[in-house]
Order: structure tokens, then C-alpha cells, then sequence
């Protein structure tokens, strides 16, 4: 005879814990699969531990935290603009890493429902290692992506527009437009102009002292100035890493450009910075009515 956890094990975290409280979602993945156990077989787990420095700066507890944050304000964000997310809802992580953020939808939307896509191989199979409760593909650096007309209600792209060309960022956002529904919500984060000018202070250090990222950024604004002149034109402000592939590099979108360039393709809703100022919110919209309207 089965135990009632393992018939459990197999109900969705959405049926599970789709009515606790968000503080009580975050405490569950932050602080209870440390201290209850059993919980692991309910929540999304941690990649191994040598995974992590191949694509983000943070692991363990501080990465959780963050996608917590970011969560919690796309959460505000559709609640704001009139699309709470229901269990039949579509949700696309672009350029979703390891999963530090899908794992926190998995409350809001039915398996089935709820995608990420990722550039990196590497990245796609730690998060089928570790979420069962989503669904995830590799995609090309370039549109289309693999998915129909209208299929998302949401989309969004947490420091992935932070690194993206001009004419590579521009692609996607004629892609999310074609597969957002109407009335759908895109949020997306870019860096913010001081970042420049931070990063600037790197290249009078050892490159030998730092990570292979700020290696990167030390190179890239050693001289900063014509990257903060086209912000402030309201030109996109883009610096490419030398020798990367896909014209990957740094980037930082100003409010100007985006009410500019963006509402070409979608209502501008918001624009504002995130958590200790890090990475900047684009909230946009699709133009028309949800089909449940």
C-alpha cells in the first residue's frame, strides 16, 4: 500500500500549495527544505553545487533569495496591471539559468503550463534534473522559438536583455509579440546606466583577481564614456564582450529608448528599478483584450 506522501509526490505544487501566502512559499523553499526534509519531495531541488559559477554569480541561499525578489515584483506587476496569473495560465522564463526563478511559479500554474528556454545545454538539463513541476527547452540565440501564435500570458526575462545586442534584442521582441497573448504582460530587466560607470573602477585592478565576469566587465568600460553618451542620447547602449558568441556583451536600456523602440511593438506600462538598484524593470503590454475579456 502507498503512503500518503509518495501519492502526493505526484500532485503538482500548484494543487499542493496554491492557496498558502507568498511569505509562506518563500519560507518553504529558503528555510523548510532545510529543516523538514520531507519537503524535497514536493519542491523543485538545487543544482550540484559545480554547476553554478558557469552561469550566474550567485548560488545556494543568495541565488534563491534573489529569484524570490524578482518573483514577488512580477507577481506586483501583473497584479498592478489586471492579470493575477490563474493554474491555466501560460508562463515563459526566458533565458531561465538554472531555474532559481520558475521554481517559484510552479504555485501559481499548471505544469503543462509553465516553460523555460535557455541558450545553454548546460543550463536546460539542471533544470530538468531539478524541477519535475515545468517544462524546459534549449533555443537558438535567435527567434523563432518553438512555440504557437498567443500561447503565453506572460513572459519574462530576468538579466537577459542585460546582454543582448541591439538588433538581437530587437528580434525577440518581435518574437514575444507574436507568442504573448493579446492583453499579455512582457517583463524584462536591463542594467542601469551606473553600471558603467562602476565597472570602470575594475579595470585598475588585476585582472587575475577577479572572476571571469568582471573580467569581462573591466574590458568592456575601461572607457565608459561613448557607452554613457549613447544612454543619454537615448540611443541603445551596448558593449560587446571580445571574442564572445551570439554578440553577447553588456547592455543597458534607458527609459527613453524603451518608450521609443519598444512601444512600437507593445504598450509601455512601467519602467523602474529593481532590488539595491541592480537591474532596471520594463513592464510592457500586449495591445489588445484577453480572450476571456
Amino acid at each position: 500500500m502507498n503512503r500518503p506522501d509518495s501519492i502526493l509526490n505526484d500532485v503538482p505544487p500548484v494543487t499542493l500549495f496554491g492557496r498558502i501566502d507568498r511569505a509562506s512559499w518563500g519560507w518553504l523553499h529558503l528555510e523548510g527544505r532545510e529543516r523538514c526534509p520531507f519537503l524535497a519531495g514536493y519542491l523543485p531541488s538545487l543544482p550540484r553545487e559545480s554547476f553554478h559559477p558557469s552561469i550566474a554569480t550567485s548560488s545556494g541561499r543568495a541565488a534563491l533569495e534573489a529569484g524570490f525578489q524578482t518573483y514577488k515584483i512580477i507577481k506586483r506587476e501583473l497584479r498592478k496591471h489586471g492579470r493575477p496569473l490563474q493554474p491555466a495560465d501560460a508562463v515563459l522564463d526566458f533565458g531561465c539559468g538554472w531555474g532559481r526563478i520558475t521554481r517559484y511559479f510552479t504555485r501559481d500554474v499548471q505544469p503543462e503550463n509553465l516553460w523555460g528556454i535557455d541558450i545553454s545545454e548546460t543550463a536546460i538539463e539542471a533544470c530538468r534534473e531539478t524541477n519535475r513541476w515545468a517544462r524546459f527547452e534549449q533555443n537558438s540565440p535567435l527567434p523563432p522559438a518553438p512555440f504557437e501564435d498567443e500561447t503565453f500570458d506572460l513572459i519574462y526575462a530576468y538579466a537577459v536583455f542585460s546582454h543582448l545586442s541591439e538588433a538581437s534584442h530587437l528580434a525577440w521582441l518581435q518574437e514575444f509579440e507574436r507568442v504573448l497573448k493579446p492583453g499579455g504582460l512582457f517583463v524584462a530587466t536591463t542594467l542601469p546606466r551606473h553600471f558603467a560607470e562602476n565597472s570602470s573602477k575594475l579595470a585598475h585592478r588585476d585582472p587575475g583577481s577577479l572572476p571571469e565576469w568582471q573580467r569581462q566587465v573591466a574590458e568592456c568600460f575601461a572607457a565608459p564614456d561613448e557607452f554613457l553618451a549613447a544612454y543619454d542620447r537615448g540611443d541603445y547602449s551596448f558593449a560587446e564582450i571580445d571574442g564572445a558568441e551570439d554578440d553577447l556583451g553588456f547592455a543597458s536600456i534607458s527609459e527613453q529608448y524603451v518608450r521609443r523602440r519598444w512601444a512600437e511593438r507593445f504598450e509601455v506600462r512601467d519602467y523602474f528599478p529593481g532590488p539595491r538598484n541592480m537591474q532596471m524593470f520594463i513592464v510592457c503590454r500586449k495591445r489588445g483584450q484577453p480572450s476571456n475579456v
